[in-house]
């Protein structure tokens, strides 16, 4: 059993106090009428009363609500097979984790930088497939292509420097494993996402950006780090502030390199951005560049999707509130109700 609203099961708590109240309030009024005279002088006081009744009419009371929590609760069972369509794009996103990215001229660093506004992009999504590639020397797909948006920002957050085992930064590379993603013969509705600071180690950039080109895919390169550069920071021992150095012993600076992204998203008709102000504007890219593709329709595997059944406790509610107004508490004598009333 599948619950739509889970968080009504808490003012279950509310049926507990009605019976500890019902209880007090019982007690109090039996109390009442043992001080107002002798115990053995109340039955004939209250002719026509049923205490059994009024405990009946309660308990009535008490189920009637507690099938109406339940049936806010939304409860579902039994299910079926639904295919999810959707019209939109194949997003790919490809994200540079090699070393550079630790560098902290963007803060907190360049790749959680990158990470919280692909994390704010997922918000934003409605309908559109999208996947995410993680790269350094080569590149690996952490998450295949989907329309669940919570699931690939679970991925995301798995994303860290040395996730992908090789050195160095291959861009040509993501490229590649990008256009691997995308399935099916059309040549509209695929868009690839770069988030890196453009250090390019490999030797296939402008084969595959013109593979990419040749097959529809635009490229939409946003550049991370600043044009100055800045120092790589690692760790050291004893816990002491260092920085990566070259095989040399020299410090290594890294600085954006702005051309090779520039000229990815030029020769495949995309867009580069570089981000202004701390923000990369990730969001603000797509709804202004990537949005505004012609989409397509989009088919997911089939889900299962619960069947809600609250009519059923509700209706159990309402019959037993039915039930509860019908009883009275007191008995009938002689053909006719009692006239007496505490």
């Amino acid at each position: 059993m599948q619950w739509g609203q889970p968080w009504y099961l808490y003012l279950l708590w509310l049926v507990v106090a009605l019976l500890l109240y019902f209880r007090w309030a019982g007690g109090r009024r039996r109390r009442a009428m043992e001080s107002f005279a002798d115990p053995n002088l109340v039955p004939s006081l209250v002719l026509g009363l049923s205490v059994r009744r009024r405990k009946v009419k309660s308990a009535l009371f008490l189920l009637s609500v507690t099938f109406l929590i339940l049936a806010l609760a939304q409860p579902k069972w039994g299910f079926h097979w639904q295919q999810v369509t959707r019209e939109g794009i194949d997003i790919v996103i490809a994200i540079d984790t090699s070393k550079s990215m630790l560098a902290t001229d963007v803060k907190p660093n360049r790749l959680e930088r990158a990470k919280m506004e692909v994390s704010d992009l997922l918000e934003v999504l409605q309908g559109d497939r999208v996947a995410l590639v993680a790269f350094a020397g080569r590149s690996h797909t952490v998450c295949p292509p989907t329309l669940d948006y919570g699931a690939a920002a679970m991925f995301l957050k798995i994303i860290k420097v040395g996730i992908v085992p090789f050195g160095g930064t291959d861009i040509g590379g993501a490229i590649e494993q990008a256009v691997r993603i995308f399935r099916g013969d059309e040549r509209k509705y695929r868009a690839l996402m770069i988030l890196s600071d453009g250090e390019d180690h490999g030797e296939g950039l402008e084969r595959a950006a013109k593979e990419a080109e040749k097959l529809g895919v635009k490229i939409f390169s946003v550049g991370i780090g600043s044009r100055s550069g800045e120092l790589i920071p690692v760790d050291a021992e004893g816990g002491q502030k260092a920085y990566l150095k070259d095989q040399e012993g020299k410090v290594v600076q890294t600085q954006l390199n702005e051309n090779t992204l520039q000229k990815l998203a030029l020769m495949t008709g995309g867009a580069y951005v570089y981000p202004g102000g701390g923000q990369l504007g990730l969001v603000d890219l797509y709804k202004d560049k990537i949005a505004t593709m012609e989409k397509t329709e989009l088919l997911e595997q089939q889900r299962k999707v619960y069947e809600n059944r609250f009519q059923w406790p509700l209706a159990l509610a309402l019959l037993l509130l039915c039930a509860e107004m019908l009883v009275r508490e007191r008995k009938k004598e002689n053909g006719r109700n009692s006239n007496f009333k505490i």
